[in-house]
């Protein structure tokens, strides 16, 4: 753990291009010239081919380049040796072809630098895709090195020099592998796809008497052979030791030169990326960047480097010997030399043992005590402000489609970050019905010279679910590793416009569900309003626009009022009003200012919401039913089947006694089944979206009221279907704990003790039904959802403001008045006119007994209600107690003069169509 205090130091470094890829055998130093200077010489898959003379402190790499030239073809290997007759050449490996190059040099005149020229020596075409390439002395031939390519089906060419030598074929090997060759035994090393390490004498493979493009006669004898027992990433040679280091996926073992016996094996915790022979000790690069040196399977130094290399060299820049290249996989070179320096700072011993202040520090412990205790008095401690490492931008452009077409928006994302990080992966999640053109973007790295920067489209496809979006927000969640190896995640939203899922088409009249909403600021017209929803036909500053979601083929319709601020929104159910209620109060609100309020001038819509709810327990329920059938058909399948398999396995043959005709026709009925059941479980998802979508109306029309935030995530959440407790007990659940706590007269207490109870099947839907009629009334009547209490002393003072403070006054609400025939304002209807008027709808619709009632009991009960409001309160207190199972201790303060009615009825033609 302490060699990690140390890094290794930048001698030189270069970045060769943007976005080209590099693998083991794209690097290769040594002598190209006569002198003894070497050189850096780095070939990419895009067929660029690179050549450096490494210059102390160049940081970019531009004073280090000697060449750069595209050969036009991508190269996967090179190689530097006595290739040529005159002299050094260089050998790069393309797909189809060998070529060996030439450098030379010119020097340049006064102050003018060298001008180096690459000159093709010779070529070879290969009859076969080439993979990788090694040279060396074959045969132990002097001054010479003659080169062999490695196939993609295994074979071995070898050429000596400017003459095509043979071609073997290597017996059991299917892929090609790894490949090193060893002057000393003359010996090729290679391995294979089968995990297996093997040698080859070089006169074996060349007396050999099989034929050239005959891979049956293969009678090639291998030296030594070697199970590695793990896939073979790279084999390196070690003169020094008469050795060979193989590298696998998770250990580097040793294996002698004679007869391939193991000396020693190191097996990784982390996998290593790349391996390098040195004098008496080797070095191993591991993928978290650390360069490791080790005397055989002991570890004598470590260091630190801040990527991950895909291989190694050894390389001499000027009077400095033993510099270490790496290169990457995106293309950064590194000369590299392990430093002693460490990262930490040195502390300063006269400032650390210097006199300390007793009185000072004992002053400055009481401040920040005093601090923390004023920090954690709250309900919590401050957030702690954190740089992302990425920041994602979103452009959306504006849609231009003629009318009558599939809307498509594009979004062009960009991400921007100061640091270097790595795999960059952005998963796009639309909302329904809405699809994205490319769910997920990978990226191999992004950094400040690199941005991340990608263009998608949204938009309803062929496939979509026939459904109305809630919202039209985008979810953006990016996942990377930073540059200290750690993985992060990055959340964002793109708000799409209204017009990516929508279509204009011509108002209606006629609709089974409206809502009217009042403002207090003067109309505006719709064309302006929505200026996406103008038809031809319809002319300019008209009352009334209307659009069709897509792919389905409901109108909802937006009409305004001609003589007061109202406007109406109309469709066939309430989940299709959600998303133009939204729009229509957010550009009233960007029109007119914060200024801007907006009343309900109709009844509440609990009737469709309630509606909703039990179709989606219809498909819940018919989705059990089919699953039960399709679970006997299976059952009634399977015991036919056996019998079948009995009839067929007996010795005896008999009659089948019509077998076959029940299986064929029970494997019918279970195949339709489940088809039935694939489509049930559709039809039980877009309800329970409808669902959700209709409970963000009703929670956009209960927060008119005021600030009650939480209603949009008990009521509009997506919740999970097809688990044993789907979204009615989980929807129950949540209004369960809001009306014991928010909601509750003494919230505090049941906020300390309510707990998380253990979900149960729901037999029906009406606890959960009378749950939202609850909800509606305590907020109708004016109570506010109050915060949980703060932990510790704050807890007391909490739940006496709960107690409190449960009702607001009648100041703090706004007053709905209705209006008059002639669509002006009246005189504002009471609370209880609204509980017996708006809300008298939903009983009925919930409760059969209500619906039985003649109009005497009604009025009677609403007589007995205002003569005795004070019982009517503690009969309610006695429900709340037996349904929830808390009692209440003491009675709760009478309630504050009631204020006027949120959700009044209101006269539903008053203004329209006129």
């Amino acid at each position: 753990a302490s060699m990690s205090l140390f890094k290794a130091r930048d001698w030189w470094r270069c970045q060769c291009g943007s976005g080209e890829e590099f693998d083991n055998g794209c690097l290769a130093t040594g002598r190209l010239l006569q002198d003894l200077q070497q050189f850096v010489v780095i070939g990419s898959h895009s067929g660029i081919l690179r050549i450096f003379k490494p210059v102390k402190g160049d940081a970019t790499g531009t004073e280090s380049t000697c060449l750069e030239k595209d050969l036009r073809g991508p190269i996967l290997a090179v190689a530097i040796g006595n290739l040529i007759s005159e002299g050094r050449g260089l050998a790069v490996l393309h797909d189809r072809k060998l070529a060996v190059y030439t450098l030379s040099c010119t020097q340049g005149h006064s102050n003018g630098g060298s001008a180096y020229s690459l000159r093709l020596a010779y070529e070879h075409s290969l009859k076969k895709s080439g993979y990788n390439l090694c040279c060396g002395p074959f045969g132990k031939v002097e001054r010479r090195d003659f080169i062999a390519v490695q196939h993609l089906d295994a074979a071995v060419s070898v050429f000596e020099q400017e003459s095509f030598s043979f071609i073997r074929y290597l017996p059991n090997a299917v892929l090609p592998g790894p490949m090193a060759y060893l002057p000393a035994s003359d010996i090729f090393v290679t391995g294979n796809s089968a995990r297996v390490v093997e040698a080859y004498k070089y006169n074996s493979l060349a007396v050999a008497t099989d034929a050239q493009d005959d891979p049956k006669s293969r009678r090639v004898k291998h030296e030594w052979v070697h199970n590695s027992g793990e896939l073979v990433l790279d084999i390196r040679a070690w003169p020094r030791q008469e050795a060979v280091l193989v590298l696998n996926y998770r250990s580097v073992l040793c294996l002698s030169e004679a007869a391939g016996q193991p000396n020693w094996a190191l097996r990784f915790e982390v996998p290593p990326a790349a391996i390098l022979p040195l004098t008496a000790n080797w070095l191993v690069a591991s993928s978290t960047g650390q360069l490791l040196v080790l005397h055989e399977n002991e570890l004598l130094w470590g260091a630190q480097h801040s990527a991950t290399p895909v291989q190694l060299q050894l390389v001499t820049a000027g009077q400095t010997e033993g510099l270490i290249v790496a290169l990457t996989e995106d293309g950064r070179c590194d000369a590299l030399y392990l430093g002693t320096d460490p990262s930490l700072p040195i502390m300063n011993p006269s400032s650390a043992f210097r006199d300390l202040d007793v009185t000072r520090l004992d002053g400055e412990l009481r401040a920040i005590q005093g601090r923390i205790r004023q920090a954690t008095s709250g309900a919590s401690l401050p957030a702690v402000k954190e740089t992302a490492d990425l920041q994602l931008n979103f452009h959306v452009a504006a849609s231009s489609r003629p009318i009558g077409a599939a809307p498509e928006v594009s979004v062009t994302v960009q991400g921007r970050t100061k640091s270097h990080i790595q795999e960059v992966q952005l998963c796009l999640q639309p909302p329904a019905p809405l699809q994205v053109s490319q769910p997920r973007l990978t990226f191999s790295f992004v950094d400040s010279s690199h941005p991340l920067e990608a263009e998608v489209q949204f938009s309803v496809g062929p496939n979509s679910t026939a459904c109305a979006p809630a919202s039209l927000q985008a979810t953006v969640v990016a996942t990377f590793t930073s540059t200290a190896g750690s993985p992060k995640c990055v959340q964002s939203v793109i708000h799409l416009p209204f017009a990516a899922c929508v279509q204009p088409v011509l108002p209606e009249k006629q609709a089974r569900c409206k809502l009217t909403l009042e403002f207090n600021k003067p109309p505006v017209p719709l064309d302006q309003l929505f200026p996406e929803l103008q038809l031809p036909e319809l002319e300019p500053g008209g009352q009334a626009v209307a659009f069709r979601y897509l792919p389905d083929s409901a109108t909802v319709t937006l009409v305004a009022s001609q003589t007061a601020s109202k406007y109406r929104l109309q469709g066939d159910s309430l989940d299709q009003l959600t998303l133009p209620l939204r729009e229509l109060r957010q550009r009233l609100r960007g029109h007119h200012g914060d200024a801007l309020r907006c009343n309900l001038a109709c009844p509440l819509p609990l009737p469709d919401y309630c509606e909703l709810v039990d179709w989606h327990w219809e498909c819940r329920q018919r989705v059990a039913s089919l699953d039960a059938q399709l679970e006997q058909k299976a059952a009634q399948f399977r015991a036919v089947q056996k019998r079948l398999l009995a009839k067929f396995k007996d010795k005896t043959a008999g009659p089948l006694q019509s077998l076959d005709l029940l299986l064929e026709s029970a494997g019918e009925q279970a195949m339709s089944l489940a088809e039935e059941a694939e489509a049930a479980r559709q039809a039980l998802r877009a309800s329970g979206q409808r669902v959700c979508a209709a409970g963000a109306a009703l929670a956009e029309l209960l927060q008119l009221a005021g600030p009650a935030e939480q209603l949009g995530s008990v009521l509009s959440d997506q919740l999970d279907d097809f688990s044993e407790c789907g979204l009615a007990e989980q929807l129950d659940a949540a209004l369960t704990h809001l009306l014991r706590t928010g909601l509750s007269r003494s919230g505090a207490k049941d906020a300390m003790v309510s707990g998380a109870g253990r979900l149960e099947p729901a037999k029906d839907v009406a606890k959960l039904k009378k749950h939202v009629q609850m909800l509606c009334e305590k907020l109708a009547r004016g109570a506010t959802i109050a915060p949980l209490p703060a932990p510790g002393a704050a807890a007391a003072a909490s739940a006496a403001a709960a107690a409190a403070g449960s009702v607001a006054p009648t100041s703090a609400l706004p007053v709905i008045r209705e209006p008059d025939s002639r669509g002006g304002i009246g005189g504002a209807p009471s609370g209880e006119d609204f509980l017996n008027g708006s809300l008298n709808a939903s009983q009925q619709f919930m409760s059969p007994r209500a619906a039985d009632s003649s109009k005497k009991q009604r009025h009677k009960k609403k007589k007995k209600q205002k003569k005795h409001h004070r019982d009517r309160e503690d009969g309610e207190e006695e429900e709340e107690a037996d349904m929830f199972g808390s009692a209440r201790s003491k009675p709760a303060p009478r309630e504050l003069e009631k204020a006027s009615a949120l959700l009044a009825p209101a006269a539903e033609s008053a203004g329209f169509y006129d």
